[in-house]
């Protein structure tokens, strides 16, 4: 009867489209910590959503200086974050739906530590001159409308002016995600690792633009290579684990994606995943567990919730039930 139990399991996963097996919805996490790269927590986290209807989610940040927030629209948004005791920061992004975005870790420094105004609407290490932020901030907000053209004219004005500020190369390369111009985000992407090595989420980004120009392996190569760097970071080890587990490599899939969970229990998504892996092992009980603390949860992506319901209805289903 186990065997049985096991194969329609096994099936029912196979019938999972890659589009089912990814998350989706429009969410968003991130992390803030002081200038000596500890976690700050209390931080107060406003992510004001800059389009049509704008609207305020407002978080808290965890004792890992973590946040997360689902239910959020797609589209341009303004991030604040501000704590007692420290100079306020401002960051511009979009957010986009069909999965997790990541935000990138902003830094918080103490007040009596700042000689004169920073992060003037750009990430607090990079303040540049006023002229420059307005061009970056109508950039962004061209990004977020789709005016990608115009964007790309605004983003490559501040390069002129600022070759070295790697933000405006990642979003230069977010932008030329959306055209699908492969070649120019690989560069940028490139371009911001050579700037900001120690930044985890262009290694993500850039692994992502591999897997969507049909070069996979070279993508899971990239992050596999780099996980000792980023041993200590769970968004990273979470994007290793997809991503292996996206090219059919189940046992670092697991690894990785066990290294995420215990870094940060509150990513709900790494018990789903880590269910299923257990399920095609054949490590059923285990399976069960994994799935029944997802589905206790709260935010979780709406399809992968409902497909844990019906595996572990199957799991639990009683021989005399069959």
């Amino acid at each position: 009867m186990k065997r049985a139990i096991f194969t329609g399991i096994v099936l029912a996963l196979c019938a999972l489209s890659a589009r089912e097996a990814r998350p989706q919805g429009a969410m968003a996490r991130g992390e803030v910590v002081d200038e000596q790269g500890k976690p700050l927590a209390g931080v107060k986290v406003e992510l004001q959503y800059t389009g049509k209807e704008a609207k305020t989610f407002t978080r808290t940040t965890n004792q890992k200086g973590a946040y997360i927030q689902v239910g959020l629209p797609s589209g341009p948004y303004t991030i604040r974050y501000s704590k007692e005791g420290y100079v306020p920061a401002i960051y511009k992004t979009t957010i986009t739906a069909g999965g997790l975005t990541e935000i990138p870790t902003a830094t918080l420094k103490a007040a009596k530590a700042v000689a004169g105004p920073e992060a003037q609407g750009l990430p607090p290490a990079e303040n540049v001159g006023k002229k420059i932020e307005e061009t970056y901030a109508r950039a962004m907000e061209a990004t977020g409308a789709g005016r990608l053209d115009e964007s790309e004219a605004l983003f490559k004005e501040v390069l002129a002016a600022a070759p070295d500020l790697a933000v405006a190369h990642y979003n230069l390369g977010y932008l030329y995600t959306k055209k699908q111009d492969w070649a120019a985000a690989e560069a940028e992407f490139r371009r911001v690792i050579e700037l900001q090595p120690e930044r985890s989420d262009t290694y993500a980004a850039l692994a992502a633009v591999y897997d969507a120009s049909g070069r996979r392996a070279e993508g899971v190569k990239l992050l596999s290579d780099t996980s000792s760097r980023f041993e200590r970071d769970a968004a990273f080890q979470y994007t290793l684990g997809i991503a292996c587990l996206n090219a059919g490599e189940s046992a670092i899939a697991e690894a990785a994606l066990l290294r995420a969970r215990d870094l940060d229990p509150s990513r709900v998504e790494t018990h789903y995943y880590l269910g299923t892996i257990a399920i095609g092992a054949g490590r059923i009980p285990e399976a069960t567990g994994y799935l029944e603390t997802y589905v206790s949860l709260s935010g979780q992506n709406p399809q992968n919730l409902a497909t844990a319901q019906k595996l572990l209805e199957t799991l639990k289903k009683k021989p005399g039930k069959r």
